[in-house]
């Protein structure tokens, strides 16, 4: 019973790390796009 529980609580970890690994992805991800749409429309001369 204890090993079934220490296995469990591995799995927990390992699918909660995941989840956050994947949530902070997607965060960094957002951040990337807008500095780099920022940046972009920073460097793109403006012709009127």
């Amino acid at each position: 019973m204890l090993f079934l529980s220490h296995v469990g609580a591995i799995f927990l970890s390992i699918e909660f790390s995941t989840a956050l690994t994947v949530y902070n992805l997607d965060q960094i991800f957002v951040v990337m796009e807008r500095s780099g749409a920022d940046k972009g429309y920073l460097a793109t001369p403006h012709l009127d």
